[in-house]
């Protein structure tokens, strides 16, 4: 199990820097989205005033921003899918740490009171556990930190102007977010690990009884 959660926590975490990358080569779409509502409003102005003069110009600066927009709000909506894919794995795998450890804290107790082997890895694979969900919780309200503030940054929903304010904070939440998913990754994998110890040392001692009592010979 500690294996398979490190490969899936690689996984997300390389899919939150590739996001990371693409985001940071997205370029000014803000300013980009305010010039093309300039162009437009000027264009409509002047054509509902039933004006003729400088029409044409202001109908090419409205094309010319729309052409400077679009590419741009492609490559946005590659960084919102690829956020979304990447958001989507970090939840999951901090949410595998929390079900690994339901059933297996579980599966502790109940095999020790079986074979009458004491409390004590119980506890010990109970201590793990309350460590592990705090960063596990961490781990996805990051998640969501980074998510809240790139959906403020966006103009298609906050408007050039407001979203602009919010550029700067995604970009910082989204540094900070990926370095405590990270940690609260390392976190889970080394309290993973330690469990898996102790379910080891459990199943070793209970092969050694049941050989002792001549059970796994019937």
């Amino acid at each position: 199990m500690a294996r398979i959660f490190l490969t899936l926590s690689v996984l997300s975490i390389v899919l939150l820097l590739a996001n990371l990358v693409v985001g940071l080569n997205t370029g000014d779409l803000n300013g980009a989205a305010a010039r093309l509502i300039s162009a437009e409003r000027d264009f409509r102005l002047r054509r509902d005033s039933g004006a003729t003069k400088q029409l044409e110009e202001l109908e090419q600066a409205r094309d010319e921003a729309v052409d400077a927009y679009q590419p741009l709000r492609k490559h946005v909506q590659l960084h919102m899918l690829l956020g979304i894919s990447a958001s989507l794995v970090a939840v999951l795998v901090n949410s595998i740490t929390v079900t690994y450890f339901v059933g297996t804290t579980r599966w502790c107790r109940e095999v020790c009171d079986t074979y009458s082997l004491g409390d004590d890895w119980p506890r010990q694979s109970d201590a793990l556990k309350r460590t592990a969900f705090p960063w596990s919780v961490t781990g996805i309200m990051a998640v969501m930190v980074i998510v809240a503030f790139g959906a403020a940054s966006d103009p298609g929903a906050m408007g050039p102007d407001k979203a602009a304010r919010w550029v700067s904070v995604h970009f910082m939440a989204a540094i900070i977010g990926c370095v405590v998913i990270c940690y609260a990754f390392y976190r889970q994998a080394r309290a993973v690990g330690a469990n898996y110890d102790v379910i080891r040392q459990i199943t070793d001692k209970v092969q050694q009884i049941r050989q002792e009592q001549g059970w796994d010979e019937e």
